[in-house]
């Protein structure tokens, strides 16, 4: 006999940017699937085409559109944000180009307090609310020590905000708002199709307790329990969720 502990929301709505594919979508869809109204933003148009989803094209690091944008949508009881969007672009350190950087910067961390500060408004008028922030095991570890194509702007992106996700936790505290991160380690999805198809993969299992990659569902899971009534009062934590990758 097995037994379950399903979540519980109090909330009605959550807002999930990065939701057209890979832990973006899988997010979506497993909120969706426990009854709450989702809003998924994404630059890719096939944000639109979710099932039973509210799917919006939007700039998510220009925060006055994102503000009008929940303006326009309304969303009554908006409780739950998840910064899922994020960009990765392979790069030396000698080669990163400053500009590419500085994008890099804009859409993984500025994009995260953009959406989060244009959704404020909405979390302190619901009373309570949780927010959950996806960052990376290249905050904590770099897979330079595995690849010669680091990604030296990616992982400052994700450790500045792993860094933001405590602040904002101090900063929401009062209003009864929690505020934590996700760290995945080597996830399977199209983003990272090159590392679990190819050569870096053996060397990435080698580090693992677990000899496998992730998977986004895997993901969304730790996620939705971050922002369930089951973790209101867990703040300004991260959860690395990487196979035990950090300990070997």
């Amino acid at each position: 006999m097995t037994a379950s502990l399903p979540l519980t929301f109090s909330g009605q709505a959550a807002l999930v940017t990065g939701g057209a594919a890979g832990i973006g979508r899988s997010c979506v869809t497993l909120l969706a699937s426990a009854g709450l109204r989702v809003i998924a933003l994404d630059r890719d148009e096939s944000v639109t085409a979710i099932p039973g989803v509210e799917g919006v094209v939007a700039d998510i690091v220009d925060e006055s559109s994102v503000a009008a944008l929940l303006e326009q949508l309304t969303p009554h009881g908006l409780a739950y944000v998840v910064n899922c969007a994020g960009i990765h672009a392979p790069a030396t350190f000698d080669d990163v180009d400053l500009n590419d950087f500085r994008r890099v910067l804009d859409i993984n961390t500025l994009g995260a307090l953009a959406v989060t500060r244009a959704a404020t408004p909405w979390l302190r008028s619901t009373g309570f609310g949780s927010v959950v922030n996806i960052t990376s095991l290249e905050a904590h570890r770099t897979i330079a020590l595995m690849n010669p194509v680091a990604v030296p702007h990616y992982a400052a992106s994700k450790a500045a905000l792993e860094s933001l996700t405590r602040s904002m936790a101090h900063a929401l505290a009062p209003d009864s708002i929690t505020v934590n991160a996700v760290a995945p380690g080597f996830v399977a999805t199209s983003m990272t199709a090159g590392d679990h198809g190819g050569s870096l993969a053996p060397q990435a299992l080698a580090h693992m307790l677990i000899k496998r990659y992730a998977t986004p569902e895997e993901i969304a899971s730790t996620v939705a329990f971050l922002l369930s009534d089951g973790a209101a009062f867990i703040t300004a934590t991260t959860v690395l969720i990487d196979g035990g990758f950090h300990s070997v």
